[in-house]
């Protein structure tokens, strides 16, 4: 049963590998083998490279310096945050949010099983970004380190404990979060606020990691010191790599018992956890169709409010396809706070750089992130089985699709706004420049979000279980978002080039007429096949 239940959680994980949603049927062979082969590639061949290349550089150093434990502690961290971070963001929607609880729940299963199987699906998730980073130093130690029997038996435990620890901490995250989603409101809003600080501490540490490392290496006795007897259990973990038994019986009686608890936490609380986000949900519904009902005079309006309602009470949904609106944002903050000194550095340096030069680079930055906000891709997927209620409504397919639209359109378009105001406040450009500051990336958002909408329908799966799939992995997701990155980059050589040789005027004009052709010719996809489509969904 619990095999079952275990294959059951990885197949939904790792649909996408095997299932085509457009043609509602299994993938061949070949097409699932040459999927996993790109994942691998991309996984272990790029991110495990990195690292391999980058523990062969320091492994001498480290070891020779006597610093062995630094050497451990230094990936562990990193294989631990990466574990997490690459973890936490399911964890609370495959352990609480599961659209199949209700079913498993009135099955005759024990709910230790439920929460085991998918607590086994969030480890193998842990365990997969938390090896990539630890799995190379371990193989290179075993090449280029001073390797013993309590070394090989250490590093076999290092790797399993700290399996063990990203998974104790992405249930721990996920089961606080759930726990205060029965309490608030708007505990999207919380959850998305904690990604975003999370976000934000990952990528500060990204920057400034080779400048951390590159001190680490230049001081290495003295930091080393310094680090044992300010964070002495840091110095306990990285022991274990090396064979410290003491480390090794103490951190790993340590990392079962913080698990043991979390584990006791999660079963205690998992089904009253459970019921009351299913209650949630189910008053919400029933609000919608509430509001929908009552307001049959004004239905885009509450279609609109209806297609709002759903991406600001996920925060998956508002996390994923969401979050190039918030980057548009910080950019426009960013321009006034930084742009003017930033200027005026230029000015007084005497080099050749026009300032208006920045505006065709602030245009395609802005459209970077639009292209992140892809918001209408998985708004016909997440209607689900429940499709036909929106269907039955008095009110024409057209009008559900503008309400599809509208969400992308105001959620991509406001931040432009904002961001475009700032460049032109900060850049001083003609008149001619800040048109298109306002015009180019407007252009784009409206054009995107109607060939997000395309997508939607191209690659529709009402069949999920967990939302995670139509947001993450819907292949609609992935072509809108590669392939607006692939059109970027076009663009912006083109936009380059057309700067240097004739100006900003006409790379912008052929932008616009690019935009405008690829959202009329979409358009019109959706007023007249993509209706027929949906209808007959």
């Amino acid at each position: 049963m619990l095999k079952t239940l275990v294959l059951k959680q990885l197949m939904e994980v790792f649909r996408m590998y095997f299932y085509d949603a457009k043609k509602n049927k299994a993938l061949s062979k070949g097409s699932t083998v040459a999927r996993f082969i790109l994942f691998f590639f991309l996984m272990f061949g790029l991110i495990g490279g990195t690292f391999t290349f980058l523990s062969i550089m320091i492994c001498p150093i480290f070891f020779e310096a006597d610093m062995g434990w630094l050497y451990f502690a230094l990936f562990t961290v990193i294989s631990i945050f990466m574990g997490v971070f690459g973890s936490v963001f399911t964890t609370y929607a495959s352990l609480y949010l599961a659209k199949d609880n209700d079913l498993m729940l009135s099955l005759p299963i024990p709910i230790s099983y439920i929460i085991l199987s998918r607590v086994l699906n969030v480890y193998i998730l842990g365990l997969m970004y938390s090896a990539i980073i630890i799995l190379p130093p371990v193989i290179v130690f075993f090449f280029m380190g001073p390797v013993t029997f309590a070394s090989v038996i250490g590093c076999i435990m290092l790797i399993l404990q700290i399996s063990i620890l990203v998974l104790t901490l992405s249930c721990l995250l996920g089961w606080v979060v759930a726990k205060i989603s029965t309490k608030l409101k708007n505990r999207s809003f919380i959850t998305v606020f904690i990604s975003l600080v999370f976000f934000a501490v990952y990528y500060v540490a990204i920057f400034k990691a080779q400048d951390i490392i590159t001190g680490l290496i230049e001081n290495i006795a003295q930091y080393g010191e310094n680090l044992k007897d300010a964070f002495y259990p840091v110095y306990f973990v990285g022991s274990v790599g090396e064979g410290n038994w003491l480390a090794i019986l103490v951190v790993t009686a340590i990392v079962a018992a913080l698990f043991a608890a979390v584990w006791f936490l999660m079963r205690k609380s998992f089904l009253s956890i459970t019921t009351s986000n299913a209650s949630a949900g189910s008053v919400k519904k029933k609000d919608i169709t509430k509001d929908i009902t009552a307001a049959s005079q004004s239905p885009f309006k509450s279609l609109f409010s209806r297609e709002m309602s759903r991406f600001t009470s996920s925060a998956n949904y508002m996390l994923n396809c969401g979050l190039g609106a918030v980057f548009i944002v910080i950019l426009g903050g960013a321009l006034l706070i930084k742009g003017p000194s930033l200027i005026d550095a230029i000015n007084q340096s005497g080099l050749p750089i026009d300032p208006s030069a920045f505006a065709p680079v602030i245009i395609m930055v802005i459209c970077f992130c639009l292209s992140m906000t892809d918001i209408a891709v998985p708004s016909v997927s997440l209607e689900g089985k429940s499709i036909w209620i929106v269907k039955s409504l008095p009110v024409t397919t057209w009008e559900i699709f503008k309400s599809k639209l509208a969400v992308q359109l105001v959620l991509g378009g406001v931040p432009t706004l904002f961001a475009s105001v700032c460049a032109a406040i900060v850049l001083h450009d003609s008149i001619t420049d800040v048109v298109f500051l306002f015009v180019t990336p407007m252009l784009f958002n409206i054009m995107y979000a109607l060939v997000s909408l395309v997508l939607s329908i191209q690659h529709v799966n009402l069949n999920w279980t967990n939302e995670t799939y139509p947001i993450k992995q819907g292949a609609g997701v992935m072509i809108a978002l590669f392939g607006s990155w692939a059109f970027l980059v076009l663009i912006t050589g083109i936009m380059i080039l057309g700067y240097f040789f004739t100006g900003m005027i006409l790379p912008n004009v052929i932008f616009c007429l690019i935009s405008i052709v690829l959202g009329f010719l979409a358009y019109r996809w959706l007023r007249t096949k993509g209706t027929r489509l949906f209808n007959n969904l």
